[in-house]
């Protein structure tokens, strides 16, 4: 599912897994430096380290950013190759004349080689075009990690010392 960032507001308030959704200022302002400068941003940690949680940070922080583009979301869990490059060829249509912009691909399956070096070959065409990518996978996606080489990783270690205060409280909380 692609999803437009324009009411990133209530994405702010919503509750996230068990309670809090943790702002991770420090590891934030890192990313959003170096992932501008890549072009691509990897994070790769097992369920429950808050990939999603990051990634709705760093896309906020992009979207609120006036010399950035739009900012487009594509959910991948549980997506086949077909899906996610189907998700993904609506968005790169629609932000090809808009550099600056960000897509960011949550999820991503353990794909075949195939469809993961077609993948990493499409990431590095939108980093060309000028659109920045941030994607989340496990660390189970090894050849899609190693594949993008050239960019900023980040891995579960520094996801658990980076936690420091909370970004928004649960709504029941």
């Amino acid at each position: 599912m692609v999803n437009d960032l324009s009411g990133i507001d209530d994405l702010e308030l919503m509750p996230l897994g068990g309670g809090y959704m943790v702002r991770r200022e420090r590891l934030m302002n890192e990313l959003i430096a170096k992932g501008r400068k890549a072009g691509i941003v990897v994070l790769y940690a097992p369920d429950g380290f808050g990939k999603t949680s990051v990634l709705l940070q760093y896309t906020h922080e992009v979207k609120c950013d006036p010399t950035r583009g739009p900012v487009r979301i594509i959910e991948a869990d549980r997506a086949i190759g077909r899906e996610v490059f189907m998700q993904l060829e609506v968005v790169t249509e629609e932000l090809k004349d808009k550099p600056h912009s960000l897509i960011a691909i949550d999820n991503v399956p353990n794909l075949d080689q195939h469809d993961t070096e077609d993948l990493i070959d499409r990431i590095r065409g939108l980093r060309a075009m000028g659109v920045g990518v941030f994607i989340s996978c496990r660390p189970s996606n090894r050849q899609l990690i190693h594949g993008l080489g050239d960019s900023v990783k980040i891995n579960a270690q520094m996801l658990k010392g980076s936690r420091r205060k909370c970004w928004c409280k649960r709504a029941d909380g």
